[in-house]
């Protein structure tokens, strides 16, 4: 199972996973090894979500509104009794989520077309 996981931690996106793997597989905590589980993506992916921060903050609310959503559907689907109930939050969880997403992304694209239109205006200016 640790060979397979392995071969794909190349391809895993979530760098705690891969760190959890790492703890779980050797029994011995190596920190160069744990820095090692951390990919350069991963610090250009933090890096851009600051950078997208600093510049539009609106974007924090609707994470942050996606977090808060995305927290109470997983706790509710993890006191549910029933299968059905549990498909059930993750319907709402998925929805309430790409909801989330999509006003982020109207937003970040309006922003992105006005950000053109101002860039066209300057260099016809020129």
């Amino acid at each position: 199972m640790f060979s397979i996981q392995a071969k794909l931690s190349t391809y895993q996106s979530s760098v705690f996973i891969r760190i959890i793997y790492y703890v779980i597989s050797n029994p011995s905590l190596n920190v160069f090894k744990l820095i090692c589980c951390i990919k350069l993506i991963d610090i250009l992916g933090v890096a851009g979500i600051v950078l997208l921060i600093k510049k539009f903050r609106f974007v924090v609310v609707f994470n942050g509104i996606k977090y808060v959503w995305g927290l109470f559907w997983i706790v509710k689907a993890l006191h549910s009794k029933s299968v059905y109930l549990v498909i059930s939050c993750l319907k709402w969880l998925s929805l309430g989520t790409f909801i989330c997403l999509m006003m982020t992304s109207i937003v970040l694209l309006y922003t992105l077309s006005i950000m053109i239109l101002d860039f066209d205006k300057f260099v016809h200016d020129l």
